[in-house]
């Protein structure tokens, strides 16, 4: 159970530094904030990516005591990510009769979902991309964890692509 916890909170650690970086840098990037979102995102996605690919591969090794399976990064994605869709869950529970209120009850979820804002906005706003945005964090850490686990390197093999395709010089030297 430790290690779900640990695991979960990790999740929400990387996503609240996402978070942190966006609300420090947003007021000079205002006018562009759909695209910075998505600079933030793509942040996101690698440290929460990398993470749960090294916590994978950790957990493999035969001397870990730690249950382990293909899924269990969705899992810690789906508690890790918990707080944020309770937050969202409550927010149309929450009625003011004042408009400024409203609007600041809207910013301020805007501001927790900041690194998916950048989603949200591409649906114009609708109900149901507030509700899927959460889903990519989980599928972020899932698919993190699937390739730790399964050893899959999609970097390397992106590299390869661009080598083979001539887009990127090879600079791995040739042995003799």
């Amino acid at each position: 159970m430790k290690n779900y916890i640990k695991g979960s909170l990790k999740v929400l650690a990387d996503y609240g530094l996402s978070l942190l970086l966006f609300c420090i840098f947003v007021i000079s990037m205002y006018k562009y904030l759909s695209v910075f979102s998505f600079i933030i995102f793509l942040l996101m996605f690698a440290l929460i990516y990398s993470d749960f690919k090294k916590l994978a591969i950790k957990e493999k090794r035969p001397h870990s005591e730690v249950p382990r399976y293909p899924l269990k990064g969705f899992v810690l994605g789906f508690f890790g990510f918990l707080p944020i869709m309770l937050i969202e869950a409550v927010y149309p529970l929450i009625n003011f009769n004042d408009k400024v209120l409203e609007g600041i009850k809207h910013l301020a979820l805007n501001t927790i979902l900041s690194p998916l804002f950048w989603f949200i906005k591409l649906g114009n706003e609708v109900w149901y991309f507030y509700a899927l945005a959460p889903l990519i964090v989980i599928a972020i850490t899932g698919l993190g964890y699937v390739a730790g686990y399964y050893g899959i390197e999609v970097w390397a093999s992106i590299k390869k692509l661009f080598i083979r395709t001539g887009a990127v010089p090879n600079k791995t030297p040739k042995r003799r």
